[in-house]
């Protein structure tokens, strides 16, 4: 077990810091840009402990999520990394209003809504993509952190779900 360990803690070279950041960097724009026109992202700054908030977003359900979704493709056989990635970023994306029919009651309104579910496209496809460039599911789990952190405690998400 040792070698599994090894594989999801491994943190990417310079270049791969680099490529993920440049990935994150322009889904956020496009994300945030996306949400504000539509109406899904409001900025509503200050609801609540950010602290507490980033705290709980890095466990659950940035590493949870991406252990699941993006942790398998370290293991994708060569010349099969893009239907294994593009089954984990369906996955990824159905799991969303699965999770508010299963567990989350209350978010049922914006994890079925189609421009949440584009935006959490996006964050799978950025995950998917430093994942697979990298070799590294760090990188993943901070962008997914990052952002759900962001939604929560500057752009409304925390009245849609909870802290």
């Amino acid at each position: 077990m040792p070698g599994v360990f090894q594989r999801l803690a491994a943190l990417p070279d310079r270049r791969g810091w680099l490529l993920s950041t440049l990935i994150y960097f322009l889904f956020a724009v496009i994300a945030v840009l996306f949400g504000l026109e539509t109406g899904i992202l409001a900025w509503q700054p200050g609801g609540s402990d950010l602290l507490a908030v980033a705290l709980v977003a890095l466990v659950i359900p940035s590493l949870v999520e991406e252990l699941v979704f993006r942790a398998p493709l370290l293991w994708a056989p060569r010349g099969q990394a893009f239907i294994w990635s593009a089954v984990a970023l369906a996955l990824f994306v159905l799991w969303h209003p699965l999770n508010a029919w299963l567990i989350l009651p209350d978010a049922r309104p914006v994890f079925f809504d189609p421009r949440f579910l584009i935006i959490a496209g996006g964050l799978g496809l950025a995950c998917t993509m430093a994942t697979v460039m990298t070799r590294s599911i760090v990188p993943a789990i901070l962008m997914h952190w990052l952002t759900v952190t962001g939604w929560k405690g500057l752009f409304g998400g925390e009245q849609v779900i909870g802290a």
